[in-house]
């Protein structure tokens, strides 16, 4: 009878497991004023307005000799209408601040920050990397400096009329931004400093033109793989560029796309993934009005750090009034480096799968003193308790627990069982 018990428990969960789907969504807010990050392990959001800043300084420390640009990457808040900012460099070798001024600028030539590589913002357009220029500044190999000195002024237009002038001065040994702006009279002359020791583990600090105000608006690079906002896109058909609300990814998260007939089956088969930013980007939706249409073939599969990769599916799309945007997200698999998982006779089976309001999880100990514990994907126990030997099916509570992955873990004698379950 024990037997047979345990067949029909086990028969009750099959086709739930990890590749089970849920739903979400973030909200950008009217206009799309916000920026939203997005952890895709806990499904963590993390919302900062997207109208308070002019500029974004790399605080990420240069990695020599693989990636030196990442450390003085500059962008700026092309996109977003309420700052309705523009960017030009008269030229690339006048470094006359006080005496620069904007004649002739209808011929300059308008910077946008690149839409697919975080590390190359507006500043660094005209880079020459195997020189150490940086477009902005050049690298000085001198012993008493290792400095990158500035030499070029940009001028800023911010809404219809306002105008600056801007001369990043150096980035000092890789730890600190000196940056020196004024009106085109030289009247309001600014000079900002930025240390990046007070962003560790931030990707920027951020700089408002107006009221001269440093900006810690990001989470830790760790805590977040996906951004939602607006952003200008290069790839639009016919047009150099075009303000745009997407999903970006952060740096080191890799993501595949793939278009198919069959979302809903389409597993993950070694896709090839790319680390360009933009691979999620912007059209997964088409406007024909009055409605927004969302691609019905399209896939994406999204590495994270750590290994782990999802199957994400963009769903809806509210536009400007809300500037919702809808997902479908479910875990493929989880990198783990815990050699004593065991894959081939898992004793535990957890139901329903997606779970809501409770989950049901079923043990075949053969060992005493065996313990259930639940954590977050973080790794945090969230609760523990024993189980009896043989076969016992136990019940958790998950109300007062946030929607996300969750992990159950039996330890019996010398070998851990574990089993990863979704809460609704």
């Amino acid at each position: 009878m024990r037997i047979l018990y345990f067949i029909l428990i086990i028969a009750s969960t099959v086709g739930l497991n990890a590749q089970s789907m849920v739903s979400d969504s973030v909200s950008t807010g009217a206009q799309y004023q916000d920026i939203v990050y997005y952890n895709l392990s806990t499904m963590a959001k993390t919302t900062t307005t997207n109208l308070n800043w002019h500029l974004a300084f790399s605080v990420r420390p240069s990695q020599y000799p693989t990636n030196t640009l990442q450390g003085v990457t500059v962008r700026y808040n092309e996109a977003n209408p309420a700052t309705a900012m523009q960017v030009y460099k008269k030229a690339v070798t006048d470094t006359a601040f006080y005496t620069a001024d904007t004649t002739g600028l209808s011929t300059w030539t308008l910077l946008h920050d690149h839409d697919s590589n975080m590390d190359t913002g507006a500043f660094n357009t005209d880079l020459n990397i195997s020189a150490f220029n940086y477009g902005w500044g050049v690298y000085n190999s001198a012993l008493s400096s290792k400095n990158v000195e500035g030499k070029t002024v940009f001028f800023i237009k911010i809404g219809t009329s306002e105008f600056k002038k801007l001369r990043i001065e150096e980035c000092t040994y890789d730890t600190a931004w000196r940056i020196s702006y004024a009106n085109l009279d030289n009247s309001n002359l600014r000079t900002i400093h930025i240390n990046k020791r007070q962003f560790q583990g931030k990707n920027f600090a951020y700089l408002n033109l107006v009221n001269d105000s440093i900006l810690d608006k990001e989470p830790l690079s760790a805590d977040w793989d996906l951004s939602f906002g607006r952003y200008t896109a290069l790839d639009v058909p016919g047009i150099d560029f075009y303000p745009s609300t997407g999903v970006l990814n952060n740096k080191g998260v890799q993501i595949a796309e793939v278009i198919t007939q069959n979302v809903a089956g389409e597993q993950y088969s070694s896709q090839p993934f790319s680390s360009s930013m933009n691979v999620i980007g912007r059209d997964w939706k088409l406007y024909e009005a009055p409605d927004w249409f969302i691609s019905d073939t399209t896939v994406y599969f999204v590495k994270r750090k750590s290994g782990d990769i999802y199957k994400m599916v963009m769903t809806g799309f509210a536009g400007g009034a809300t500037g919702k945007i809808y997902f479908d997200l479910g875990r493929i698999n989880m990198a783990t480096a815990i050699s004593e998982i065991n894959t081939t006779n898992a004793i535990i089976n957890v139901y329903p799968n997606p779970a809501s309001g409770m989950v049901n999880v079923i043990t075949d100990i053969a060992n005493t003193n065996a313990y259930i514990t639940l954590t977050g994907i973080d790794g945090k126990t969230l609760e523990a308790r024993e189980v009896a030997t043989g076969l016992q099916s136990t019940t958790i509570q998950m109300h007062s627990y946030a929607q996300g992955y969750y992990i159950l873990q039996v330890r019996d004698g010398e070998k851990t069982y574990r089993k990863q379950f979704i809460l609704n």
